[in-house]
């Protein structure tokens, strides 16, 4: 379960492109955009299932170019322990 309270929204990654859409309807983040961003370990996630979930303010971080370069030995998996 996703708990908003702590100022995280996690989604799947097409509902991740879906509330961005919602949000700004001129908005080109697509979820092949997303799905990059992921593969490339800019935008971290967690697998559920087969599914891949996201945060809706990391996703937002990135697109507005405030996220680093996160390919660096420090970044891994574990980073997004702090939001479940």
């Amino acid at each position: 379960m996703c708990d908003e309270s702590k100022g995280s929204t996690f989604r799947t990654i097409p509902k991740a492109a879906e509330y961005m859409r919602e949000k700004d309807p001129d908005c080109a983040i697509t979820e092949n955009a997303i799905r990059q961003a992921v593969r490339e370990n800019k935008i971290p996630c967690r697998k559920v299932g087969v599914k891949s979930i996201v945060s809706i303010e990391e996703v937002g971080r990135y697109f507005e170019g405030s996220i680093a370069d996160t390919t660096d030995d420090d970044y891994d998996d574990r980073k997004m322990g702090e939001f479940f």
